[in-house]
């Protein structure tokens, strides 16, 4: 390979390219890729065990009263929902690099970096990492890698089932107090 320096072809050359195929028949499984996709819907379950009524009607009944508006944060099913995302995330970015390693150690060549995981806390969940790593695996091995992917749009569904009963809740309480 020559080089253009703006205005010629340089002298200079570079080998070959080095191939980053990995070896037919390279295994792409990992389990640390599935506990990335699946477990950080867990926590969410737990939203489904708040006593809204209760919330609410605390902070109808008491408005001035700070026990009454802060009565959620201390709420045990909120506390473990909040407590085990992030104790997920933190276990995610673990996943993510027993998973690089993994597939290093099937055979693929150069991964995509477990780093990306740290996107995770800047809002794009397992996306950046989970997205990057399917294409790489493609391009790498040839073949497709979308399990994962198609298992966290799964699970991102089931999450909006989840909000969408937690709304219900909420409402269902709301309107109790109402009447």
């Amino acid at each position: 390979m020559r080089w253009w320096d703006g205005v010629q072809w340089t002298d200079a050359t570079q080998g070959a390219a080095v191939s980053l195929r990995a070896p037919e028949g390279t295994s792409l499984a990992s389990p640390w890729i599935w506990l990335i996709v699946l477990l950080p819907l867990l926590p969410t379950f737990g939203l489904l065990f708040i006593d809204w009524q209760d919330y609410l009607q605390s902070v109808v009944t008491q408005p001035n009263s700070l026990t009454a508006q802060f009565a959620i944060y201390t709420n045990p099913a909120y506390l473990a929902s909040v407590v085990g995302a992030l104790v997920l995330n933190l276990l995610s970015i673990l996943w993510a690099y027993l998973d690089a390693k993994r597939l290093a150690a099937n055979g693929v060549p150069k991964p995509f970096s477990w780093a990306y995981i740290f996107f995770t806390f800047a809002g794009a969940g397992s996306w950046v990492y989970l997205i990057g790593r399917t294409v790489v695996l493609r391009r790498r091995t040839g073949r497709s890698a979308m399990g994962p992917i198609w298992a966290a749009i799964a699970t991102v569904v089931v999450g909006f089932g989840i909000g969408i009963v937690v709304v219900v809740q909420v409402l269902g309480a709301t309107a109790a107090l109402v009447n």
